[in-house]
């Protein structure tokens, strides 16, 4: 995260920079943006530990509701540590394929055109990545291509409901000390 911040600055100033004033208008301004320039090793290093350690959990979270479609609902044969030592490696490779693709666009382009690139370039990446992650998927837990796929969405669903639960239930007890302290 810190070296994709580092640099990518130039394109995100140049973004700005061409952006007309009415997109600007509100939001972050040039000496704000200026400052970013001068951020400190300091900051940058805890703010990229604290990215990967997120990176980690989510990592393990998304891996464990995959498993548990596969094996709940597909029948899938393979325990969760052997899914996370084919899973692990590969999601490591596209987040670091995913980060030199987005720091190459950014050294190379310039204006608008480099987000229009990672647009695209995120889209057929994404088609790629869930059709190698449902092989994957499959190949673990043989059984079929199309059933690799539903697992990952049914994981993805059930994700998806655990973190809204989740945040339910922070916001619930943030309300409930905010109230007992006034």
């Amino acid at each position: 995260m810190a070296a994709i911040f580092v640099l990518s600055l130039d394109m995100l100033k140049d973004l700005y920079a061409s952006l007309p004033p009415s997109a600007t208008t509100g939001s972050l301004t040039a000496e704000e943006l200026d400052l970013l320039t001068h951020t400190d090793l300091a900051v940058l290093l805890p703010f990229a530990l604290i990215s990967g350690l997120y990176g980690v959990v989510a990592l393990l979270f998304q891996g464990a509701t995959i498993h548990f479609a596969a094996v709940t609902f597909f029948g899938g044969m393979a325990s969760l540590v052997y899914f996370y030592r084919r899973f692990i490696p590969f999601q490591t490779g596209v987040t670091l394929a995913y980060a030199a693709v987005f720091i190459a666009i950014a050294l190379l382009g310039s204006g608008i055109e480099p987000w229009i690139m990672l647009s695209a370039a995120g889209m057929l990446g994404s088609i790629i990545v869930l059709y190698l992650l449902a092989d994957l998927v499959a190949k673990v837990y043989r059984f079929g291509w199309w059933s690799g796929c539903g697992a990952i969405v049914i994981g993805g669903l059930v994700l998806a409901a655990i973190s809204f639960v989740g945040s339910m239930m922070l916001t619930w007890l943030l309300s409930t000390l905010i109230e007992a302290i006034v």
